[in-house]
């Protein structure tokens, strides 16, 4: 017989106890404190604009200042996108939560149709250094690792059984390179191992593949490498692209799913052998190209597609504080906090 199957009265009692053990402190019986806090930091009290990138997530006596003086005073809130995988992603609910809170969504560089608030400006990363690839130097290839269980939504693995099978694409990929390739590989792990014993995973498959625990700067190691493998649709191929570094992207579509208007400019890149959708076919190319990256690299249709790419998602304006004053000037007062 099967069990019996739990009253919908039990499952609402459940809720019951459950919701207010989730919701923070701060939101119930803390929320006097937070917005005491926040009334008395030596903040504007009425600024005309606040521009942020990322304390509208992270930072509650921030949220709590700067929607008193939106709701109450006016102010107009602009936020910058904080890294990638935004404009480009299926969805993304920190975009979409984004833009409906703020007056301004200044991007790095794309639009999206129907969405006045969108605004492209460009990167907000200090992208100008410029690394010299190493030609016999290592592949750089850069790992991700997510929570176990699903954390917000947005387009990429969710949970420990996509990351698995994320991680079994990676395995692929060494898998399919030649025996030599394989030997001037180096994998930087995710800084935060979620439980999912990445070093150990590795070397159960591959004893004698190199790690990087993934607590060296990024610009040291590419100092070292001859070619950047991105796994991932976040930053760090914004990055590399930015600084004309040579790289190589493949991931699952199925599990980085992209929006409709990305499409052809992953397309391009694909066309010249940059972007890829399995990982046997990066492990061909990068095998193709191991003894000659910069000759591929440096070629027009590459940099051409390049170009376009970082235009639309990574662009370097030539005055990025001067397109920043004017859109805070267009509400009548330049920036008062950030």
């Amino acid at each position: 017989m099967p069990p019996h199957p739990v009253a919908a009265d039990d499952f609402v009692a459940l809720l019951g106890i459950m919701i207010p053990r989730h919701i923070p402190t701060v939101y119930l019986e803390g929320y006097g404190k937070l917005v005491s806090t926040a009334e008395s930091l030596p903040w504007p009290k009425r600024p005309k604009a606040i521009f942020d990138s990322n304390s509208w997530n992270s930072d509650e006596v921030f949220k709590a200042w700067a929607a008193t003086r939106v709701e109450s005073c006016g102010s107009s809130l602009f936020i910058g996108q904080h890294g990638g995988n935004y404009g480009m992603a299926l969805w993304n609910f920190n975009e979409d939560h984004q833009i409906a809170i703020s007056d301004r969504f200044l991007t790095w560089g794309w639009e999206a149709a129907g969405q006045e608030k969108v605004t492209p400006v460009g990167n907000f990363k200090d992208f100008d250094r410029y690394i010299t690839p190493d030609p016999r130097g290592v592949a750089l290839i850069v790992e991700n690792a997510f929570p176990r269980y699903s954390y917000h939504m947005y387009s990429v693995p969710v949970a420990a059984g996509q990351w698995q099978a994320y991680f079994e694409d990676q395995r692929r990929f060494i898998d399919a390179l030649p025996d030599a390739l394989r030997a001037g590989v180096l994998v930087r792990l995710y800084s935060q191992d979620y439980g999912h014993q990445q070093a150990e995973r590795w070397r159960q498959h591959f004893p004698q593949l190199a790690l990087d625990d993934g607590r060296q700067p990024m610009s040291a190691l590419l100092q070292k490498t001859r070619i950047y493998i991105s796994t991932y649709n976040a930053t760090t191929y914004l990055e590399s692209l930015t600084l004309d570094f040579p790289t190589i992207i493949f991931w699952n579509p199925a599990h980085w799913e992209l929006r409709e208007d990305a499409k052809p400019y992953f397309e391009q890149l694909k066309a010249v052998g940059v972007f890829h959708e399995t990982p046997e076919d990066a492990a061909r190319q990068m095998a193709r190209i191991w003894d000659d990256v910069e000759g591929w690299w440096k070629s027009e249709a590459v940099q051409s597609a390049r170009r376009a790419f970082c235009h639309r998602y990574a662009k370097k304006p030539d005055d990025m504080l001067g397109q920043l004053e004017t859109l805070f000037r267009s509400v009548g007062s330049t920036v008062e906090h950030e």
